[in-house]
């Protein structure tokens, strides 16, 4: 694998737990050199590394790598590096290398830094349910220590020869270390629309029974829809399964209100909008905090998202945001790039409505929040009668093109167009 050799210039202090995209960390903030750590050595006594074990329940896109270590120059001219890999699991030790880089170390900070890069560009998609590990070792003539985690409940491993072989896994500190990645969004499973008409009724029923009868062949989109037992074929159980579904039909159509656009970017600024307005499209409805920092990214994003659906000619997909009541105080100014006002961030005006939750009954909660039973950063797509047709949160499933190597962006673009 190609090594790629990097000039790490940025030192800084992590507070890691305030990382939202943090997958894997082994404490808040800098750890303490005087606890020790790790050999990271390559000077003629053996090649000592050390690697870190960590768990990942979802399919991510890790995207950048924190290690801190310390090491002892010869002099201020002396140049030292190391060997960052993630690796996969072998049998409770690192396994097969998916992604190496060359970190240079800091010789004006050589008593313990935090070193960081980015791996973005790899595209190193992770798999569900399984173990992963972050490595360290020495290039020639690095005399280092990755510095010791506070916590002891890490399961870590060593080599002695440069990780062609590792000691097995022991639990204690970890060299201290972060990953940073966002979660891959994958769509629910929507089986049993055969037909493609987004109804699931009789006229499915009789189309999958013709094929289990091989009356007729389905092509692979309809074969996917028919595996409704997801057991990788389609027979009779699955006919029993789709006439269930039909049984108990859980469509869930929103319930309407009409609030007033506040943002004077918009065409509708001024006016009414809401589900009533938008009957017979494809509407996307995101529920974010006006002047937070990620709802106004990806409150932006959607904007960006929806511009490049009308310039592809999508006319009947419309999107809109609402505002929280418990943050009705909060100014929106920014969050619509409002060019009156000087904002960070804001390349243009966002021309998506945006729209103030209000209290009603006066319990304290906003009335469209608490129907639409809506979490912060959820973005849900209702459909041309107003049934819900998928939810998805933003602050898990990042939709920046620029994350997740645009694969998020990409599903919910075509997530979107699907329900055309």
């Amino acid at each position: 694998m190609k090594l790629k050799f990097l000039i790490i210039t940025l030192m800084f202090s992590l507070t890691i737990s305030q990382d939202r995209s943090t997958v894997f960390a082994t404490g808040d903030g800098d750890p303490n050199p005087e606890l020790g750590g790790y050999s990271i050595e390559n000077i003629g006594n053996g090649i000592l590394g050390a690697a870190d074990r960590f768990y990942l329940s979802n399919e991510y896109i890790l995207e950048r790598i924190y290690v801190y270590l310390s090491f002892e120059p010869e002099n201020m001219f002396d140049s030292q590096s190391i060997e960052v890999q993630i690796c996969e699991d072998d049998d409770g030790k690192p396994g097969n290398v998916i992604s190496t880089n060359i970190v240079n170390l800091n010789v004006s900070n050589p008593e313990g830094a935090w070193y960081s890069f980015l791996i973005l560009d790899e595209c190193l998609r992770t798999q569900p349910s399984s173990y992963y590990w972050l490595s360290v070792l020495p290039m020639e003539g690095t005399n280092a220590k990755w510095i010791y985690s506070d916590e002891e409940s890490f399961v870590y491993s060593t080599t002695n020869n440069g990780g062609l072989n590792w000691s097995d896994s022991n639990v204690g500190a970890a060299g201290s270390a972060a990953v940073a990645g966002e979660q891959i969004y994958i769509p629910p499973f929507d089986g049993g629309d055969i037909n493609g008409d987004f109804v699931i009724n009789i006229l499915d029923v009789v189309q999958l029974s013709q094929y289990v009868l091989g009356n007729i062949d389905l092509d692979n989109d309809q074969l996917q829809a028919g595996d409704i037992t997801q057991d990788g074929g389609i027979n009779i159980l699955d006919i029993v399964a789709m006439i269930n579904l039909i049984l108990n039909d859980q469509t869930v159509y929103v319930s309407e209100f009409l609030y007033e656009d506040i943002n004077v970017n918009t065409s509708t600024y001024g006016q009414l909008v809401g589900p009533p307005i938008y009957q017979g499209m494809i509407t996307g409805y995101y529920f974010g905090k006006a002047g937070w920092s990620m709802c106004k990214n990806r409150f932006g994003i959607l904007d960006d998202l929806y511009n490049e659906l009308v310039s592809e000619g999508i006319d009947d997909v419309k999107m809109i945001g609402i505002n929280g009541y418990q943050y009705i105080e909060d100014s929106y100014v920014c969050m619509i790039c409002d060019p009156n006002f000087p904002c960070n961030n804001c390349d243009g005006p966002i021309i998506l409505p945006w729209t103030q939750d209000i209290d009603e009954d006066e319990d304290g909660d906003g009335e469209v929040w608490g129907q639409w039973n809506a979490t912060i950063r959820d973005f849900v797509i209702v459909g041309r009668n107003g049934e819900e047709l998928a939810r998805i949160n933003l602050t898990y499933n990042n939709p920046d093109p620029d994350s997740t190597c645009g694969e998020n962006y990409e599903t919910i673009k075509n997530l979107i167009l699907s329900f055309r």
